[in-house]
């Protein structure tokens, strides 16, 4: 059966579809053939890109780009950007699904749906060191708890890092800022640890709070808000 997420308002649909899976070699690095860096691939276990990939996925719409699942295994682009080249904001770039051990870190995602989303897992899950760009979710945490986002660049999205009913994770040394909407959100989300972060310039909020509890936030910048305070403003 193919995954869904079927999401709410201002939020688009992303569909996991089923593809080859990558097997990775027994190198320190391990890399990617070239024929298998395409979008349509799943990851499994630890791979370094070398090169950019791209892809249109209007058409069929709602796909995934790379589909991560399993555990204990690092995703590394080492720099190399995934980007949705159809004229709409389709799919997601990175689907991280109902897995837990893995880090996806250096990636450079542009145009999707979702940046990066990371799906019904227990953690931990690390996403660190990425830059979203133009996408309706940079980073989107849904149903998924004791996970780490840190370090990561996502300016100019829809939403630049969201999470949804997803307690316990850390959310540390990001940029969020120069959103369409909001540069954070918080909904249904409680006892995180929120610190260190930027959420600045965003359009409707920097950061949108909502039916969260208990989330212990410190170091952060930001100036419009909505059930959240930040210690600095922008």
């Amino acid at each position: 059966a193919t995954p869904t997420v079927n999401a709410s308002a201002n939020q688009s649909n992303v569909t996991a579809t089923p593809t080859p899976t990558v097997n990775a070699t027994a190198t320190p690095t391990p890399t990617v053939a070239a024929n298998q860096q395409v979008c349509g691939t799943t990851i499994d276990s630890s791979i370094t890109l070398t090169q950019d990939v791209s892809a249109d996925l209007t058409s069929p719409g709602g796909s995934s780009c790379f589909y991560v699942i399993g555990g204990n295994f690092t995703f590394d682009c080492a720099g190399h950007s995934i980007t949705e080249t159809g004229a709409g904001q389709s799919g997601s770039g990175i689907y991280i699904l109902a897995s837990s051990d893995i880090t996806v870190k250096n990636c450079v995602v542009n145009g999707f749906g979702e940046g990066i989303i990371l799906l019904n897992s227990a953690g931990p899950i690390t996403i660190q060191g990425n830059t979203l760009n133009n996408n309706t979710f940079g980073i989107r945490v849904e149903n998924s708890a004791h996970n780490n986002v840190l370090n990561n660049i996502a300016v100019g999205n829809t939403r630049g890092i969201s999470l949804s009913s997803a307690p316990y994770n850390t959310v540390t040394g990001n940029n969020a800022s120069n959103s369409v909407a909001d540069g954070f959100d918080l909904i249904n989300s409680n006892s995180n640890t929120i610190s260190n972060n930027r959420f600045c310039n965003s359009f409707t909020k920097d950061v949108y709070s909502t039916g969260s509890s208990s989330n212990t936030a410190s170091g952060n910048a930001c100036t419009t808000t909505t059930g959240f305070s930040c210690n600095t403003a922008c």
